[in-house]
């Protein structure tokens, strides 16, 4: 069902294959002290007893005092394709407004929303990551910045696939501002690693975004 994709050391992603053929990708992000799962992928699986096992394997399941390392969830944006695992979780970062707009309340009663803001931090052990509210795509969209290792997870803002700007949950009256905060922090990030579409692209391509967002709102 997924695909494990080798990113570096200690970033994996795992990819699958939803029905319209698109590719759908969730992310492991190894710390010192704790592990983050950056969204959760389309399918109702184990997302976290998958990503254990395969912590396990690599010995990576073990702080440095010998204790079982946490597992947290980050969720970049409320959309069922990348919270399809969040069940799996005791409780998971995400905007209150995607908690409540995009139905993941209803969806995952039992688990505790961790609300972000802008600037939200979590702290892995030797690798800091940070939230930037990017609305547009949905009322709640954020991108999840690795400030260690320079690295943007912009959830589906900046990709090479189609970005979905209809339904009840898109602001697209927001999008442009969003991608222009995303293009100014570009000093902070060497490359980014996307849901859908190609996985690695630099940091330019969100110039390209914003260049075929502008021919939508000019009608071309």
């Amino acid at each position: 069902m997924y695909q494990m994709i080798v990113l570096d050391e200690i970033t994996w992603a795992f990819e699958a294959v939803m029905e319209d053929g698109d590719v759908c990708r969730f992310f492991v992000l190894d710390g010192e002290d704790r592990c983050l799962v950056i969204d959760s992928g389309v399918f109702p699986v184990d997302v976290k007893h998958m990503t254990q096992e395969h912590l396990k394997l690599l010995g990576r399941d073990k702080t440095p005092q010998g204790e079982e390392k946490p597992l947290i969830l980050a969720n970049t944006h409320g959309d069922m394709d990348h919270t399809g695992g969040n069940g799996s979780f005791d409780a998971f970062y995400l905007t209150q407004t995607d908690y409540e707009r995009c139905h993941v309340n209803e969806r995952f009663p039992d688990a505790e929303l961790i609300p972000v803001v802008e600037g939200t931090e979590i702290e892995l052990g030797g690798r800091t990551l940070r939230y930037t509210l990017t609305p547009g795509h949905t009322y709640g969209n954020t991108a999840i910045l690795d400030v260690t290792n320079r690295t943007l997870f912009p959830g589906d803002i900046v990709q090479t696939g189609n970005i979905f700007m209809f339904g009840e949950h898109r602001c697209p009256e927001m999008l442009k501002e969003s991608l222009i905060k995303v293009k100014n922090m570009k000093g902070e990030f060497d490359r980014i690693y996307a849901s859908h579409g190609q996985i690695i692209l630099p940091p330019d391509a969100v110039d390209q975004v914003i260049a075929a967002w502008d021919k939508v709102l000019n009608r071309e």
